[in-house]
């Protein structure tokens, strides 16, 4: 992201290090864009226990927290880090937990499933967590949609997962790719790869928090671009691709609903 974390346009290799770029008309987005594919719908059945239940009945007094992602779960661009989407869910599994939540997580500006997520896998393991949310896909989907790249954004989900189950008790979360109103092409190509994160959740069991009814259905999650933030100057101004302060507000609450809702993995 700008690191296009979503987007840092990293022109030499495609990636989109900005994430946003130039403004265009917010009204008019491709058609593709608005093909929401339906949100995993892991529901608990009444007699199953919801995510959120386990953990509140830990017996721990904490719980610890890994966010895996890209530029998204880096911050950019709430208004400063206390306030992106990371510290509001924390915050809404603290108040409804009565438990502190210790995060750590890897993420990294503009990065992959597969170039950061699969090499971070040993690091997530070694924090021991209850919760890990999975957020990649943008960079991913910025090359394009070959059957390769699908392919290798497939394996290289399962390979976290896989190795997640195998080597913590962590519950998981996976999270469909975040776009805005002036990357067209790229919310075009998103529509494959959310596709694949959805197969991924329906086989492995698996929620998924579905970003694109939050950015495909709103015009004012992301931007305005120009204002520079002390938490993330660093990563330049903030831009009309990542998610603002209501961006990153709604999908704390798509989170919290998600583990609210589904049960817990086995």
């Amino acid at each position: 992201m700008k690191k296009f974390s979503f987007c840092i346009l990293i022109a030499s290799i495609g990636f989109v290090v900005s994430g946003c770029s130039s403004t265009t008309n917010k009204g008019k987005v491709d058609s593709k864009r608005h093909q929401v594919a339906s949100a995993t719908q892991v529901i608990k059945s009444k007699n199953e226990e919801s995510i959120l239940v386990s953990l509140k009945n830990k017996s721990n007094g904490k719980i610890r927290y890994s966010p895996m992602g890209d530029s998204l779960s880096q911050g950019l661009f709430a208004k400063n880090r206390r306030s992106d989407f990371v510290n509001r869910f924390t915050y809404r599994l603290e108040k409804n937990t009565g438990k502190k939540v210790l995060v750590s997580g890897a993420y990294s500006v503009g990065k992959t499933a597969t170039n950061f997520g699969v090499p971070s896998i040993s690091q997530v393991i070694k924090q021991k967590p209850d919760l890990v949310t999975i957020e990649f896909g943008t960079n991913d989907a910025v090359g394009g949609t070959s059957q390769m790249a699908l392919s290798q954004y497939r394996s290289s989900i399962v390979k976290i997962i896989t190795e997640l189950k195998s080597h913590t008790h962590a519950q998981l979360i996976l999270m469909s790719a975040w776009c805005g109103p002036t990357r067209q092409q790229l919310a075009n190509n998103e529509v494959k790869f959310d596709q694949v994160i959805q197969k991924i959740g329906t086989e492995y069991k698996i929620p998924v928090a579905n970003l694109r009814n939050i950015w495909a259905k709103k015009n004012n999650v992301t931007g305005p671009a120009g204002r520079t933030y002390p938490d993330f100057a660093s990563w330049g101004q903030s831009d009309n691709f990542h998610p603002n302060q209501l961006g990153h507000r709604m999908i704390a609450d798509e989170l919290f609903k998600v583990v609210n809702e589904s049960p817990v993995q086995k």
